[in-house]
């Protein structure tokens, strides 16, 4: 199960479909996880698809289309996507957040700490039509390398 439940369906729908105002609160969350799939949209800019540490694959981009994680809210099968972006390298530093997105890779398990995307439609739309929760990454620490590759001395 995924640590925290994610946005009623019912309700988001509801606010998208009636244009009403957002009610939703971001929640901070940290979580350790498995990258089933990345997606680099720009230097500063990467989507990260994270599943749980046992997570056993594929290894190919067919991962990415997979709801490895259950919904502690409804019971059914959800996914994780982590946006790794602007508030990461304003965390870390333009040159150093840089180059620690660089360093994800397939298959890595990572420490993240960040919060729900909640108060963005377009992340809400994703939940509704995905099953996809985005989750703005605050931070992130490499706990263990993709098993091919070995860490650097």
């Amino acid at each position: 199960y995924f640590q925290i439940a994610p946005p009623n369906t019912t309700e988001v729908r509801d606010m998208l479909e009636q244009n009403a105002p957002n009610i939703l609160k971001p929640q901070k969350l940290t979580i350790v996880g498995r990258v089933s799939g990345m997606r680099k949209m720009a230097r500063r800019l990467v989507f990260v698809d994270l599943a749980p540490i046992d997570f056993k694959g594929t290894g190919t981009k067919l991962d990415a289309y997979e709801l490895p994680w259950r919904s502690a809210l409804d019971g059914k099968d959800m996914a994780v996507q982590l946006i790794a972006g602007k508030t990461f390298c304003r965390n870390r530093g333009d040159k150093a957040g840089t180059e620690a997105l660089r360093k994800l890779k397939l298959g890595q398990m990572i420490m993240v700490e960040g919060k729900t995307n909640v108060g963005n439609r377009e992340s809400l739309g994703n939940w509704l039509e995905k099953r996809s929760l985005d989750i703005v990454v605050f931070d992130v620490r490499i706990l263990e390398e993709t098993p091919c590759t070995k860490p650097s001395a």
